[in-house]
Order: C-alpha cells, then sequence, then structure tokens
C-alpha cells in the first residue's frame, strides 16, 4: 500500500511537471492579451495600409513602393480579409503568432519550462519593444527563436532531430528573412552548425528554406512584381536608406 502510494505520488509529480510549462505558456497568453493597444507607431501603419491594399488585389512592390520585405504586410492583409479593418484582429494575430512560435520551440526542442519562462516575461514586456505591433521585428524574433531553440536542442543531444525539427527549421528561417532580410546571418549561422550536428537534418532544413524562399520568388516573377521587389526593397535599402 506504501510503495503504490508513493507511486502514485511520483507520478502526480512528473505530471505536475509535465503540465507546468504549458500551463505557464496559457498565463503568458493571457497576460499578452492586456497590452494589445499598447503604443502605436508610425510603420505599423504603413504595414495596415499595405495590408488593406493587398486585400483589396493590389499587388506589393508593382502597385505601390514598399522598402520593407513582404512577411508583415501579407500577414495584415490575410487578416484584414478574413476579419475587416481591425486593429485588435491584427495586433492579436501577431501575439498568436508569437505564443505559437513558444509553443512549437518548447514541443520540439524540449526546452519546456525555460521557454514557458521566457514566454511570461515576454508577455509583460514585449510591448516596451513595440513587439505587439505588426511590425516585421514582431514575426523576425520569434521565427529565429523556434530555429535557434531546435538547433541549440539538437547540438546538447537534448533530441534525435526528425523530419519535424527540419521543417520547423526550414519553414520559420523563411518566415525570418521574409520578416528582416538580415535574420539570414542568424539562420545562415544556425544551419551551419546544424549541418556539422546532423548532417541529413540540415540538407533538409536548408532544402525547405530554399523551397520557401524560391516560391516567394516565382510568385514575385508570376506577377510581375520581381523587378519592383528588387528596387524597392533590396536597391533602396542598399543605396539611399543605407545613408541614413
Amino acid at each position: 500500500m506504501e510503495q503504490g502510494e508513493r507511486t502514485r505520488g511520483d507520478r502526480a509529480k512528473r505530471d505536475a511537471r509535465e503540465w507546468l510549462p504549458w500551463l505557464l505558456l496559457g498565463a503568458a497568453a493571457l497576460v499578452g492579451c492586456t497590452t494589445l493597444y499598447a503604443y502605436s507607431f508610425a510603420d505599423e501603419g504603413d504595414s495596415l495600409w499595405i495590408g488593406l491594399l493587398l486585400s483589396r488585389g493590389q499587388r506589393l512592390y508593382r502597385d505601390f513602393f514598399s522598402h520593407h520585405f513582404p512577411f508583415q504586410d501579407y500577414w495584415g492583409a490575410a487578416v484584414i480579409a478574413a476579419f475587416g479593418k481591425s486593429i485588435l484582429a491584427v495586433r492579436l494575430s501577431v501575439w498568436g503568432f508569437q505564443i505559437a512560435a513558444f509553443g512549437i520551440a518548447m514541443g520540439l526542442s524540449r526546452f519546456h519550462l525555460p521557454l514557458a519562462l521566457a514566454a511570461l516575461v515576454w508577455s509583460v514586456v514585449r510591448h516596451l519593444f513595440l513587439a505587439n505591433l505588426l511590425l516585421y521585428p514582431s514575426f523576425a524574433a520569434a521565427a529565429l527563436l523556434v530555429v535557434l531553440a531546435i538547433v541549440l536542442a539538437i547540438l546538447m543531444g537534448r533530441v534525435r532531430p526528425d523530419w519535424r525539427h527540419s521543417l520547423a527549421v526550414g519553414l520559420f528561417s523563411t518566415v525570418a528573412i521574409l520578416s528582416d532580410p538580415l535574420s539570414v546571418y542568424a539562420v545562415a549561422i544556425a544551419l551551419a552548425f546544424l549541418l556539422l550536428a546532423d548532417r541529413k537534418s540540415g540538407i533538409a532544413a536548408g532544402l525547405w528554406a530554399g523551397a520557401g524562399l524560391l516560391a516567394f520568388v516565382i510568385a514575385l516573377a508570376a506577377s510581375g512584381s520581381l523587378h519592383d521587389f528588387v528596387r524597392d526593397a533590396i536597391v533602396f535599402n542598399s543605396d539611399v536608406l543605407s545613408r541614413y
């Protein structure tokens, strides 16, 4: 009897340890909702306007100028098309993306408690960095979190990589680069270490990332916007905006 009670007690403690990080992630999700309306920034207005234009059928870069990479614009367009012109819906979707990124990173890296605590802290302070707004750093930072957490877990031998890890690293690498092109440096370093740790996973992740970026380039070419993208988002940034 005594041993059975001890076994049940050990099982209960183990279950509590398993559920605690996810409860903390849920708490983080709720806390983050309290700062949805905190602050505003002109660049978000630009992203919201572009999202509205895209939702009405206009084409990015070809029909109007934008020097940003496109992920936040397409994200905003999808939300506006689904829910209309709603600041609440847009900012809630940004928070949803970030919480989902934390959850995916937790599940695939098994850094359950550290990442759950990080999510809780992030939910309190993120608005101080304008990460509650529809801006490219809001997506790039969350995407890189997934990439770096998974790669670190593989390097430490915490997980044995499979197709899920390669897919997540590849797709979130694509999101990071299409949000902020300077993310390519962090992605390149992560993929290099992944190749050293597990060649098969590194190659697969690189192929997924390459496929995502290639799909974007093909979409631009098909819409007749590829030249405009190079002119607005690459040449303008390197030749003009870099001076300021």
